[in-house]
């Protein structure tokens, strides 16, 4: 077997793994029935019509077929559908032809991948962690958990209690505390503003101005991650044990030892420990009268039911209470742990609680018809009445009897008439009410507008995805080869990396050979992509073959079939190879968040600082991109799927009719045919340049329908 057929096979075992796992871990879970989400659907026109007849306005049209299958891609897969995928849709004269659209794109790996990029906004993945630590775990905990469709109130559970080693195989949730190293308050903020729709980082220094919450309330609801550690405890590599050998490997080692120690903190002994004390002590400039400054407090949740707590115990009853210090984030140093940090997740993620369904349910909603019922998507307050209660109290009551499936709701929305009717111009965010006669006319988000481009130029965009932790694999046995020579012989580690500087080949090649040696069930490489089973390195070995045998037999018709198809291949996997050694791969694969300069970037990524900051805003540089650099570098590029579209084009008729169907996902209309026409027929070649350089960058490309 082959080393690609080998590595498909790894891939296939790790993915039919991992989907059994998922079964395994959420035994009680199914899927609504389709008939189930069908009246859900149904329920949901209701009660929209019924608003829209109080409100006095008329939906809007229902969108016609091509319309309908360019939307569905760009929403729930994130890219233009190709001109194949077009006309296969449009062709097809079934009656729920469009129910079964969703229902395939929702279940493909491009709806993953369309789906990580929404939630690595959200979620603030970066690649490159904090303080040197990767980011690429947490990316594979994401991509992973949405592969698996796993219910999103055990994901969030699964964020707010993570544990153990950073870049251990299967720690990837520890990213999300990870990804505010040494800032435990500031996630705490973070977690009520995105799980919550809550915003108290006002209160974290002071007594919110414009809303209910005190810094005490703020500091009693820290109280539940209080005692938590940024630490990689039970490994053997613990923060303490690397300080107390620090100070006699330098002295015999100097500078190597050095680098060597910051290596294990940064790779091996980072991570999350401590199940929560339950207490946290004000800070020292505390200045309100309901507390003392440094007094400890009892975590408390600001609404909603309180969570049941043990009584937190003094470890040492001769050991005064006072803020924790050093590698802890908070709590209240001589505190035993009372699993706080559960008691803490089990309250945000509570039916009971009254903001987690609402805001998830608002959040998809947004994501669908490119509008919440609520805006902005994470801030509900107190004292502010809400619009679309029918609604609201509909969807959330779906939500929690879909058990939290997204994929399930999300086939609600997609199957409603809203998301087949014409979308509306909608007002600014601050303006009031949006009434949602169609869905809001939005543009597409970077990385919509990249995967579409992409589909242009290389035709199949999905074939560039990878297995969700090939990224991450190569962090995971970096791990594994320190854990296990650092475990074995410390002394031996630094002397081994002295070699770096006294002789790099020999510390190439050993390295090499730990990275070699360290077996595992996951794939590599985003060059091991899925496509749908298919061995592209087997299947030329086979047409190889067949083809030796025909010259034996000499039968030209069989050779000359056979070399037709193997240049075909041949020409397909050049294509591939060039596209991912020029990055040309889906924005889900990409360096998250890319480099400052990228097209991602310019046109709205976010940089992942804050929460979900991306922008959808036009500027004078985006334009300049698309005139003068995205058609002529990508698009027109000699052996772009769209240059080859058009080249086999019969006439001028067929090249135009081949240029709109790619871009625009329709057919032009008789004017538009009648003026490219005049165009192309004088210079075939500029005519179509032109034309192209025309589609892209029109409005119509840039707006989701």
């Amino acid at each position: 077997m082959t080393s690609g057929s080998m590595n498909l096979a790894v891939a296939l075992s790790f993915l039919l793994a991992a989907a059994a796992n998922a079964q395994e871990s959420s035994p009680t879970r199914q899927s609504p029935d389709p008939e189930r989400i069908r009246a859900a659907a149904a329920e949901l026109d209701r009660l929209l019509d019924e608003e829209l007849r109080a409100r006095g306005v008329q939906p809007s049209e229902r969108i016609d077929d091509a319309e309908f299958c360019r939307r569905a891609w760009l929403v729930i897969a994130g890219r233009i559908p190709t001109t194949g995928e077009l006309a296969s849709f449009v062709a097809d004269r079934s009656k729920g032809k469009r129910d079964v659209l969703v229902d395939r794109l929702l279940a493909a790996p491009a709806h993953v991948s369309h789906s990580f990029n929404r939630w690595a906004d959200v979620l603030r993945i970066q690649s490159r962690g904090m303080r040197g630590t990767s980011g690429e775990p947490y990316a594979h905990w994401l991509k992973q958990a949405l592969a698996d469709d796993r219910p999103y109130d055990e994901l969030v559970r699964e964020l707010l209690t993570a544990q153990g080693p950073a870049h251990a195989r299967g720690n990837g949730a520890t990213g999300w505390y990870l990804r505010d190293l040494g800032m435990p308050l500031d996630n705490l903020s973070n977690a009520m503003r995105t799980f919550l729709g809550t915003r108290m980082e006002c209160a974290q220094c002071h007594d919110h101005p414009f809303d209910t919450w005190t810094q005490k309330q703020f500091y009693e609801l820290a109280a539940f991650t209080g005692g938590m550690r940024y630490a990689a405890e039970g490994t053997g590599m613990d923060p303490r044990r690397l300080q107390t050998q620090t100070r006699e490997l330098r002295q015999k080692y100097g500078e190597d030892a050095q680098r060597v120690l910051q290596q294990l903190r940064r790779q091996v002994a980072t991570g999350i420990a401590g199940s929560g004390t339950g207490a946290l002590a004000l800070p020292k400039d505390y200045k309100y009268d309901d507390a003392r400054p440094g007094q400890v407090v009892r975590a408390r949740v600001p609404f909603g039911e309180q969570p049941r707590l043990r009584e937190p115990e003094r470890v040492n009853e001769r050991r005064p209470l006072r803020p924790a210090r050093g590698d802890r984030a908070g709590g209240a140093a001589g505190l035993a742990e009372i699993d706080s940090r559960a008691a803490f997740a089990s309250w945000v993620t509570s039916e009971a609680n009254p903001r987690f369904t609402k805001v998830i349910v608002n959040r998809l909603w947004k994501e669908a018809f490119g509008r919440a019922l609520h805006e902005p998507v994470d801030d509900f307050r107190e004292e502010q009445a809400l619009e679309h209660t029918g609604l609201f109290a509909f969807l959330e009551r779906t939500m929690r009897e879909f058990r939290y499936d997204l994929r399930a709701f999300e086939a609600v929305l997609f199957k409603s008439a809203l998301f087949e009717r014409r979308a509306v111009v909608a007002e600014a965010e601050s303006e009031a009410s949006f009434a949602f006669a169609g869905p809001a006319l939005r543009r597409l988000t970077a990385e919509q507008l990249w995967d579409s481009v992409l589909t242009l130029g290389i035709g199949d965009p999905d074939a560039t995805l990878a297995a969700p932790g090939a990224k991450a694999e190569p962090v995971y046995r970096e791990y594994d080869s320190l854990l296990a020579k650092a475990s074995d012989d410390l002394d031996a580690l630094v002397q081994r990396e002295r070699l770096r500087t006294t002789d790099p080949a020999e510390y190439r090649r050993l390295r090499a050979q730990d990275m070699a040696a360290m077996t595992t069930d996951a794939p590599m490489g985003v060059g091991e992509n899925r496509r749908d089973g298919e061995d592209l390195r087997a299947k030329g070995q086979e047409l190889a073959r067949q083809l030796k045998a025909a010259r034996e037999a000499r039968d030209r018709a069989k050779i000359e079939a056979l070399g037709k198809e193997i240049a075909a291949l041949r020409d397909r996997t050049t294509r591939d190879a060039q596209a991912r050694n020029r990055d040309l791969v889906r924005a889900s694969e990409l360096a998250q968040p890319t480099r400052p300069g990228h097209f991602l970037r310019e046109f709205g990524q976010s940089d992942r600082e804050q929460i979900d900051a991306s922008s959808s805003e036009a500027n004078v540089p985006q334009a300049l991109r698309l005139m003068n650099g995205v058609v002529d570098d990508q698009l027109l590029a000699k052996g772009s799927l769209l240059v080859r579209t058009l080249e086999n084009a019969a006439d001028s008729n067929d090249r135009i009719r081949a240029a709109y169907r790619a871009v625009l996902s329709r057919e032009p209309r008789r004017d538009e045919l009648a003026l490219w026409r005049k165009d192309i027929d004088v210079d075939p070649s500029t005519g179509a340049r032109d034309l192209v350089w025309t589609l892209v960058n029109c409005q119509e490309f840039r707006f989701v329908p």
